[in-house]
């Protein structure tokens, strides 16, 4: 099949890193695959030149649309897309299904279009209480532009079952499809040396957590829990990541007294390396899809501790069979399950913990879902809209 896959671009964490693990899983397995990425990918490389995106491999075709935002992208698709004569678009960012779209609109024979939901808590609050539809004139217009969509996939049945509740999509065109993580990038990297020196020296086992400071990662409610942690076991935290909200967290960690033991490194390219040195890797968020991160732990035999909300941590975890399970935005509660792995008394990761989020094991989902969608004929068919 020839795919083209949407994004914004190659770095930061999530969809990204999904965005190119399915690129060259889905080259690897025959396809001819392009990657179509905005302009802020080129922006963003030129104003951060010591950054390396994520790797796609020499099979994967790059394409970079002069869009910055997604809005004004409705033309650029309509340009390259309909060059490429593609048969399949899977957009793998959320705010470019909408001028997919519209796209579709305007193309006389648009191809197959797939998207996938990879925003965190979606039909919640945003700090993982379920909330029910309303009407608005945006949301009607949202779900009018959804339901151009051939099929969706969702990275957890949490959000197959909310997408279909909130928008009404029919639930037998939502296909969940986990992320993928690990594959031989993943273990090149977890071979190799952490960058922070903390996680070589040895002198304190060493609590990692990974991802952008922004409200939902719930880092404010780690960093309050750490406090208690450290007055009963001497230990560090790594927070790896980047975000408006840094200089909140610096000055609650002064205000907490736990600078000596906190360090904020921004992002890195190589976390597989770090987790597998770490003792403990935690996940705080309010509302998580899925967990890139908390996977990546698991492959690297990395004891974890998550809050449980919606719905990527539970599904991950087997309901807590895989690693410990701890109240929602509950400080006491996440102080005490980091404090039972310093302990010893967290869990390890036995192999099928992590076994079904390998890249090979998703693109084979992948592509059976795609032929669901499809049609079992030779050539691709549409669905009805």
């Amino acid at each position: 099949m020839k795919i083209a896959m949407i994004g914004t671009t190659l770095f930061h964490q999530g969809a990204e890193y999904v965005l190119a693990a399915i690129a060259r899983g889905m080259a690897a397995h025959g396809h001819d695959v392009t990657v179509i990425l905005s302009k802020y990918h080129e922006d963003w490389q030129e104003s951060h030149p010591d950054w390396k995106p994520f790797e796609l491999g020499d099979k994967v075709k790059v394409i970079i649309q002069p869009a910055r935002r997604a809005r004004e992208s409705v033309f650029a698709f309509r340009k390259i897309i309909g060059q490429g004569d593609y048969d399949i678009i899977i957009c793998q960012s959320g705010s470019y299904t909408y001028p997919l779209a519209v796209m579709s609109y305007i193309m006389r024979k648009p191809p197959v279009l797939i998207h996938v939901e990879h925003s965190s808590g979606f039909g919640t609050d945003g700090f993982g209480n379920r909330i029910e539809p309303s009407f608005s004139v945006r949301g009607w217009l949202r779900n009018v532009l959804f339901r151009r969509m051939d099929a969706q996939f969702t990275v957890s049945e949490g959000t197959a079952d909310a997408i279909a509740r909130m928008t009404g999509y029919p639930r037998e065109r939502i296909y969940t499809v986990y992320n993928p993580v690990v594959d031989d990038v993943f273990y090149r990297k977890l071979g190799s040396e952490p960058s922070h020196p903390w996680l070589s020296d040895g002198e304190f086992p060493v609590v990692v957590a990974a991802g952008a400071f922004c409200s939902f990662k719930n880092h404010i409610l780690l960093l309050r829990s750490w406090a208690e942690v450290v007055k009963k076991h001497k230990a560090r935290l790594v927070i790896f990541g980047e975000g408006g909200m840094r200089g909140e967290y610096e000055e609650l960690i002064r205000k907490l007294g736990i600078a000596d033991s906190v360090s904020l490194p921004s992002f890195t390219d190589n976390l597989p390396a770090a987790l597998k040195h770490a003792a403990c890797f935690v996940v705080s968020s309010t509302i998580e899809s899925f967990s890139v991160v908390l996977v990546e732990a698991l492959a690297a035999g990395t004891p974890v501790v998550s809050t449980d909300c919606p719905y990527g941590p539970r599904e991950i975890l087997q309901e807590g069979k895989y690693g410990i399970l701890v109240k929602n935005n509950d400080v006491q509660a996440l102080a005490e399950g980091i404090l039972n792995v310093l302990r010893g008394h967290g869990i390890k990761p036995p192999p099928e913990a992590w076994a079904p989020f390998t890249v090979d094991a998703i693109v084979n989902r992948y592509e059976c879902a795609i032929r669901d969608v499809i049609g079992t004929g030779n050539e691709v068919q549409h669905v009805r809209r």
